[in-house]
């Protein structure tokens, strides 16, 4: 369900990109919907749409840690100790 959304909001978007040159109110229209839908989906993940997995706090453990993992370990071989 998701996927199809996110398929036509692309299309919308190119659209907009590829008329935008010649019509200019073509993109006020897709900036005015952008949003309009923006706004709606975002109060169907609040009202409608109930948490499917529950975590109990350990998504934030594993993503702090696989930032640290990423962000320190890769700077760590292009250190020199010696000369």
């Amino acid at each position: 369900m998701y996927g199809y959304h996110y398929a036509s909001m692309l299309s919308v978007f190119g659209i907009c990109i590829f008329f935008s040159s010649t019509v200019p109110l073509v993109s006020l229209a897709a900036a005015f919907y952008m949003g309009l839908k923006h706004l709606v989906d975002g109060l169907n993940l609040i009202t409608v749409h109930r948490k499917e997995i529950d975590s109990q706090g350990s998504l934030i453990d594993v993503t702090t840690n696989s930032a640290l993992v990423f962000v320190v370990f890769p700077a760590a071989p292009r250190t020199r100790i010696c000369c």
